[in-house]
């Protein structure tokens, strides 16, 4: 993009100026905030009791205030449990599995059998192993232990 000469010089003077602004504000500010800490601690080491008494209940508050937040969270948390486990028991009179997880998934408990409709990646690659069969790419014996690593993932790691 072309500026035009004068723009420039326009541009250069307003950096300048704002430059000029940014020290004069400086050159107020500084002092001004030293002054009203100076004042603070003043006010402070005068007032001293009384900020020590306002701390005081101001800290009574908060312990109340937490134990009644984690007494109500408590009873949150045994009333769920509840829930949880009534749902856990229903599905394994059902012979169902189940899974709990807390903590978005960190911490998980799995229960029961895993009867689980099998899903598409298995079917494909089952399907490409047998094309690989029949185009004589691999033999039978290949194929069984290929098989076999696909429906039990456990053997990935054994072998």
């Amino acid at each position: 993009m072309n500026v035009p000469e004068y723009m420039k010089e326009q541009l250069e003077f307003m950096g300048h100026l704002g430059l000029f602004y940014l020290i004069l504000i400086a050159l107020f500010a500084i002092p001004l905030i030293g002054t009203f800490v100076i004042v603070l601690i003043k006010g402070v080491v005068d007032f001293k009791y009384g900020i020590m008494a306002a701390g005081g209940v101001g800290l009574v508050l908060l312990i109340y205030y937490l134990y009644k937040i984690s007494r109500v969270m408590l009873m949150g948390i045994k009333k769920n449990s509840n829930i949880v486990s009534q749902d856990v028991n229903r599905q394994l009179k059902a012979g169902k599995s189940f899974r709990v997880s807390i903590f978005n998934g960190l911490v998980s408990v799995s229960l029961g059998s895993e009867k689980s409709i099998p899903n598409t990646d298995l079917i494909q690659s089952l399907k490409e192993l047998a094309e690989l069969k029949s185009q004589g790419i691999i033999n039978a014996d290949e194929l069984t232990q290929l098989k076999a690593k696909i429906l039990d993932p456990q053997q990935l790691y054994l072998s």
